[in-house]
């Protein structure tokens, strides 16, 4: 008689353990961004334990902000500045280089600020931490995108041959530039009324499919670029056997004349 009843109490402690896991489940699904940083960034409150890193911390983005600013400002004038490079790759570039700047400049010292608010023990405001996922989920969606786009240009540009600046033209890249910074637009401000679990599987979606299309595209590229190194080694290969061949023949004509020559004169 009490193995039943134990069973029935263990079947009743799982059933209420399984319960409140998806109870606690869809309570964090429904929670907003700014509960969900508030939550996490609540466990820093030991700044003690943590104090000579965040001081390290602030140091090295302090470094890294400079000079993202810096080198990617010469970068932007340096690509102004070169006739070389077609329209459509400049504008790829400048819109990767605008988005680098933006996390030197925003990005990075808004997290400086926060580090040193959590070293004085000061009390961050949801809205912060809100303003900060924004600011963050804008400019790396840009520049991933942005890497993302520059990949497939230069696929095409090696697959299309001929047909590049047909099909690829400056107005078209100009509609993909505008279109990545207002789905990095639409994906930031996500953050103010969807539950960060939708838009972390959004983000994981678009990542995931990204990360997909610049392997294959790299891989093609790196196949195309092989493919055209040995042909170009098979072209030197010729080009350096044809000479040696011509001089050989006109070595055994000269050979050829100068034993009649002997022949004759004896």
């Amino acid at each position: 008689m009490d193995v039943p009843v134990r069973h029935r109490k263990l079947n009743c402690i799982l059933e209420h353990i399984s319960v409140r896991r998806r109870v606690h489940k869809i309570d964090v699904m429904s929670k907003s961004s700014c509960e969900v940083f508030a939550q996490y960034f609540s466990s820093f409150s030991e700044i003690e334990d943590f104090y000579l890193a965040f001081i390290a911390n602030c140091v090295f983005n302090s470094f890294l902000s400079y000079t993202a600013i810096m080198l990617n400002i010469v970068t932007i004038h340096a690509i102004r500045k070169t006739p070389s490079l077609s329209k459509t790759l400049k504008t790829l570039l400048l819109s990767l280089a605008v988005s680098d700047v933006g996390v030197g400049f925003l990005v990075q010292p808004f997290y400086i600020s926060l580090l040193v608010k959590w070293i004085q023990q000061s009390n961050t405001g949801c809205s912060t931490y809100k303003a900060f996922n924004i600011v963050v989920f804008l400019f790396s969606t840009a520049s991933f995108l942005g890497v993302v786009a520059i990949s497939v240009d230069r696929f095409l540009a090696i697959h299309l041959h001929l047909r590049y600046q047909e099909l690829v033209t400056h107005r078209r890249i100009v509609d993909v530039v505008i279109s990545i910074w207002l789905y990095s637009v639409f994906l930031s401000l996500m953050a103010l009324w969807v539950p960060s679990n939708n838009r972390s599987l959004l983000t994981s979606i678009t990542a995931g499919i990204c990360l997909l299309v610049t392997t294959v595209v790299y891989i093609k590229i790196y196949s195309a670029v092989r493919r055209h190194k040995n042909q170009i080694q098979a072209l030197q290969v010729q080009n350096q056997i044809l000479p040696a061949l011509l001089n050989l023949q006109s070595a055994r004509f000269g050979y050829i004349s100068c034993f009649w020559f002997v022949i004759y004169q004896r």
